[in-house]
């Protein structure tokens, strides 16, 4: 999804609401409109954060290297594999993991939550999982009129809740603990 594409959803969510019934001036609609790219990125990491969405990479080391640098969207780690096998011997170290027996291939597997740059533009991609689209035009019109309208606040919290449990219900979420805490999103 571009900003751009996000943005015309927004606006349509904000439409659809004030003609709806609830009725808005132009001026807040306006106003709500200025709002958006101020609450594009704390509500891309809000829903990051809720669902989690996944990404994973390999490193081998050898003598030569013996840590694993965390990328800059990094946020938790989920697991770690070794030869197939989950890998608890290590300790972190801000973004740097430092593996007890660090020869071999690893595989990271970690949740991420997305930066845009501060500077955002239309053509900007957002780096979101699919299914997870649907749910950041409605977290933005949200924060949006939450000062303004919390009625119509809360009409967007609605959606967004009812299109998160729509998402715990589908099937191809990853689990990674016997109890399910968080979503887990993979691409």
């Amino acid at each position: 999804m571009t900003v751009k594409e996000c943005y015309d959803i927004f606006l349509r969510h904000i439409d659809r609401a004030t003609s709806g019934g609830v009725s808005l001036d132009e001026r807040k609609v306006a106003d709500f409109k200025d709002k958006f790219y101020y609450f594009l990125n704390p509500a891309l990491e809000y829903i990051c954060s809720v669902m989690k969405p996944i990404k994973k990479f390999t490193v081998i080391l050898d003598d030569q290297k013996d840590n694993i640098r965390l990328p800059d969207d990094f946020f938790k780690i989920i697991k770690i594999m070794r030869g197939g096998k989950e890998y608890t011997d290590f300790y972190t170290v801000e973004n740097v993991i430092y593996p007890k027996n660090n020869d071999g291939l690893f595989e990271i597997i970690y949740s991420y939550i997305p930066k845009l740059p501060g500077n955002i533009a239309e053509k900007d991609v957002i780096d979101i999982p699919r299914r997870c689209e649907v749910l950041l035009p409605l977290k933005i019109a949200s924060d949006c009129v939450k000062t303004e309208d919390s009625a119509l606040s809360a009409y967007f919290m609605n959606i967004f809740n009812s299109e998160i449990q729509n998402l715990s219900e589908e099937k191809g979420f990853i689990d990674y603990s016997n109890k399910i805490e968080r979503l887990f999103f993979v691409e």
